[in-house]
């Protein structure tokens, strides 16, 4: 808005002209902020007390008495709207800083999560591999936590279908009907529906898992409907923290790329939006190619419109928070619910009076044979289950090393 100032009392004194009363009474054009609008309703205001003045043939000592009443009013209303303006950048700055310790939350959350999967690591070589002694390490003894072992590599093939409109569940048919797995000299532990139409096969070895793919793809019956390949890595993704929520997909892609020289438009996709404690504001996740991703990353924050928002990778496993496992969501969940603290069914965590004890630590003990505690909530951001789960997801991460 533009400084406004009190009008001249000797311009005002001038008996105002038809043409000049009918422009200062017209309201056609919308005015541009409401401080604008205030500047416009005072002028109409001073043309109504002139014309009167006017038509009434006031003597000019009386009209000078009424228009410096109707200035002083008007000074004092201008003094305001600017107290105002003030008042209403301070607030947006106040709330441009509440979002900068929001995101500064979440990166602290996200840090602590990536600390334990580094204690849980440094644990790990800290400790002779064949070494039982009764005494841990000092620093194993510190952070009182076993670290996850190695686990023997999974060999996995997709199985896809060509036709997008057959179902998983088909595909699996189709593919145990076809193929026989001692006629292709293969072992296979495991067969999973997928959630489009494919399955995940894996296998016992490489050397299978090669067999299999080879079996699928140039027998005659099978190589016209299905197709098996080596699940591809994905391209890092991004969060981009407390975003206007009216912002659109397209229109963030458009400004991200236009506002920061690191950032391509080639170079990443928009893929979708999470809910943000700030009312009006929503979290974005972006995909970005390996080369684009590291020096983004550097930054830990990106231009936006008026903003620098701040930045972290995104690592967040697929979860379930009706059964609390991982690898689903809670719309593909066939289990019962459980309570995220104590793993059993009937009761929400709210209403929870059991001690902490999280299923799936419980479940990779019994499986694997592993050390992990268990006496936490589903949702401890050092959980042994859950570090595990980032690894693999950034071990099917291209980072482009």
């Amino acid at each position: 808005m533009a400084q406004q100032g009190p009008p001249c009392i000797d311009e005002l004194l001038i008996t105002p002209s038809e043409e000049e009363i009918e422009a200062g009474l017209k309201t056609d054009n919308a005015p541009a902020s409401p401080y604008d609008e205030i500047a416009k309703l005072t002028g109409q205001a001073l043309s109504k007390i002139r014309a009167a003045l006017a038509r009434a043939d006031t003597p000019k000592t009386q009209r000078r008495h009424v228009l410096e009443g109707a200035i002083s009013l008007i000074s004092t209303i201008y003094k305001q709207t600017a107290e105002i303006g003030i008042l209403n950048s301070e607030i947006s700055l106040l709330n441009t800083g509440k979002s900068e310790i929001m995101g500064l939350k979440a990166e602290t959350a996200q840090l602590k999560s990536e600390k334990a999967l580094l204690e849980q690591k440094l644990a790990q070589a800290a400790t002779p591999a064949q070494t039982h002694s009764s005494s841990p390490s000092s620093y194993a003894g510190v952070v009182k936590r076993n670290p996850a072992p190695n686990r023997s590599p999974k060999f996995v093939s997709l199985v896809m279908a060509k036709d997008t409109n057959c179902s998983s569940e088909e595909v699996k048919d189709t593919l145990q009907k076809a193929l026989n797995p001692s006629n292709v000299k293969v072992g296979i532990k495991n067969v999973r529906k997928l959630a489009k139409n494919g399955v995940a096969v894996e296998c016992n070895s490489r050397k299978d898992l090669e067999a299999l793919i080879k079996g699928v793809n140039t027998d005659a019956g099978l190589s016209s409907t299905l197709e098996a390949k080596i699940p591809a890595k994905k391209f890092p993704r991004v969060i981009i923290y407390n975003v206007d929520d009216c912002i659109s997909q397209e229109t963030l892609g458009t400004n991200l790329a236009s506002q920061n020289e690191e950032l391509k438009r080639e170079d990443f996709k928009v893929l979708f939006n999470l809910k943000s404690k700030n009312q009006g504001k929503c979290h974005w996740v972006i995909e970005v190619r390996p080369k684009a991703f590291r020096p983004l990353l550097r930054q830990k924050k990106i231009y936006h419109e008026w903003q620098r928002l701040s930045i972290r990778e995104f690592l967040r496993p697929t979860r379930c928070y009706k059964c609390n496992h991982f690898g689903h969501i809670s719309s593909n969940c066939s289990a019962n619910e459980n309570c995220p603290n104590c793993g059993q069914e009937g009761h929400k965590m709210a209403d929870c009076s059991q001690a902490p004890r999280f299923i799936n630590c419980d479940d990779a003990n019994k499986k694997f044979k592993l050390g992990y505690e268990i006496d936490h909530a589903a949702s401890d951001a050092n959980c042994s289950s859950l570090q595990h789960q980032i690894q693999l997801l950034i071990n099917r991460t291209d980072y482009g090393r």
